[in-house]
C-alpha cells in the first residue's frame, strides 16, 4: 500500500518555488528537496510519481554540482533515508552514478560522521532495507556416479595391472642391489655362496630353483644383447 502525502497543496507549491529559487544555494535546496520527498509533495501537486514531479517542476532548474560536492550531497540525502532511486532523478544523474558516489562517500567517511541508515524510504513511501543482503545459493549436490559391471571390471583390471607393475619395478630395483653386491670384488664367489646359502636357508627349494632359472635367463639375454 502506498503511503499518502503528508503536505498541503500550498505547502508543496511553496516548497517547489523555493527549490527553483534556491537552486544555486545547495544547503537550502537540499533541505527543501529532502522535505519534498519525505512529505510526498508530488502527490499534493497532482504528479503520479517523484520523477514526474521533478521533471515537471524543475526540468529547467535541475541542480548541477561538481563531482566532489555531489558526492557529499548524495551522502547527506542517503543518511536522511532517501533511496538511491529517489536521489538519482533529483540530482539529474543515473542510479549507477549515485551508487558509485555512495560507495565513495562510505569509504571516505570519518569516524565523527553518522552512519547511513539501515532503512530508507522508497518511492512508494514504504520503509525498506538500505542494502539488500547477499543471497548465497548453495550449489546442487553432485549427481551420484553409477558404474556398470563392465566399468567396474575394467577399473579392477587397471588397478591390478598398476599393482603388478609397481611390484615388478620394486623387484627389479632389489635385484639390481643384489647383483651389485654379487659382482663386487670384495668377496670371492665361494664366500658369496656361503653368505647367501645361510640367508636363503629357509626358502623352499623350488623357489630357489625358480630364482636360479630366472637368473640364468637374464644372463643369457644379456649375453645375447651384447653379442
Amino acid at each position: 500500500m502506498t503511503l499518502p502525502a503528508t503536505t498541503t497543496l500550498d505547502q508543496a507549491r511553496a516548497r517547489a518555488d523555493r527549490i527553483r529559487a534556491s537552486a544555486v544555494a545547495v544547503a537550502d535546496w537540499l533541505a527543501d528537496i529532502r522535505g519534498a520527498y519525505a512529505a510526498r509533495d508530488w502527490e499534493a501537486l497532482g504528479y503520479p510519481t517523484w520523477q514526474e514531479y521533478l521533471d515537471g517542476e524543475f526540468g529547467e532548474h535541475r541542480i548541477s554540482l561538481p563531482v566532489e560536492e555531489r558526492r557529499e550531497v548524495v551522502g547527506v540525502m542517503a543518511r536522511a533515508g532517501m533511496s538511491v532511486r529517489a536521489i538519482a532523478p533529483a540530482l539529474g544523474v543515473s542510479v549507477g552514478t549515485v551508487q558509485a558516489d555512495r560507495a565513495s562517500t562510505v569509504q571516505n567517511r570519518t569516524v565523527a560522521e553518522p552512519e547511513a541508515p539501515r532503512r530508507v524510504q522508497s518511492l512508494d513511501g514504504r520503509s525498506r532495507p538500505a542494502y539488500q543482503p547477499l543471497r548465497v545459493v548453495p550449489a546442487p549436490p553432485p549427481e551420484p556416479v553409477v558404474l556398470t559391471a563392465e566399468q567396474v571390471a575394467a577399473i579392477e583390471r587397471q588397478t591390478q595391472q598398476a599393482r603388478e607393475d609397481s611390484e615388478r619395478r620394486a623387484a627389479a630395483t632389489n635385484l639390481r642391489s643384489v647383483l651389485t653386491y654379487l659382482t663386487s670384488t670384495v668377496l670371492t664367489p665361494d664366500q658369496l655362496a656361503d653368505d647367501y646359502t645361510a640367508v636363503l636357508a629357509d626358502f623352499p627349494h623350488a623357489d630357489l630353483e625358480f630364482a636360479r632359472d630366472t637368473m640364468t635367463a637374464i644372463a643369457k639375454r644379456s649375453a645375447d644383447a651384447y653379442a
